[in-house]
């Protein structure tokens, strides 16, 4: 390509650089850069040309051919409440909170019982989720054993606050029976109501 790629650095206009210069030199999603024949700058992650050297380094970019659809989601949604429900009866018990009878079902559990099965699970699906969200597999184990991931508008994995909140969005709608997880048919952008205000995507990488 031709030494025609300008960066902004601290205000300073430099170049020109080729593409391969200017991918040796490194780039930030927020880098401006002025492309070929254009007279605007535009940041890095706008430009399709770098997708591939953005994925290289962890960057995930949510696209129109990429976004998981709801089937996919709700797949990992139940991996990861099964494993949840399973990690916090066992804890209950092994802490000695709850005592279950000799055959326990879901009809003869006290409701003391329920009640504290029910706040431990709500505890450690913002604590898994946040996490895993918040680290480079960017989704939980659920969502990588179908390979999705949780992004932010710019790619980025996102931190732990912000994950942190978009998982007590998805618990609540959990609670209300699922209704609001339909809200992602309404979205041009497959994102639930809770994507939207976090401004995080939910990808299907290859």
């Amino acid at each position: 390509m031709n030494e025609e790629y300008y960066v902004l650095e601290e205000g300073e206009k430099t170049g020109p650089f080729s593409f391969d210069e200017l991918i040796k030199r490194g780039l930030d999603v927020d880098t401006p850069v002025l492309i070929p024949l254009a007279d605007t700058w535009q940041n890095a992650s706008y430009l399709p040309e770098f997708n591939e050297y953005f994925e290289a380094n962890g960057y995930y970019f949510p696209t129109e051919d990429n976004l998981a659809d709801f089937g996919w989601r709700a797949l990992a949604f139940m991996t990861d409440y099964i494993l949840i429900s399973v990690l916090a009866i066992l804890i209950d018990l092994q802490l000695g909170w709850i005592a279950l009878p000799a055959k326990p079902t879901f009809n003869t559990l006290p409701q003391r019982t329920m009640m504290i099965v029910e706040i431990s699970f709500a505890v450690l699906f913002l604590i898994y989720n946040g996490l895993f969200e918040a680290t480079a597999t960017r989704g939980s184990l659920g969502k990588k054993l179908f390979n999705l991931k949780v992004v932010d508008e710019d790619g980025r994995q996102l931190t732990f606050l912000k994950a942190i909140a978009r998982n007590f969005g998805a618990l609540l709608s959990f609670m209300l029976y699922g209704l609001p997880f339909l809200t992602l048919f309404l979205s041009e952008h497959k994102q639930t109501w809770y994507d939207r205000l976090a401004k995080t995507y939910t990808i299907r990488s290859s």
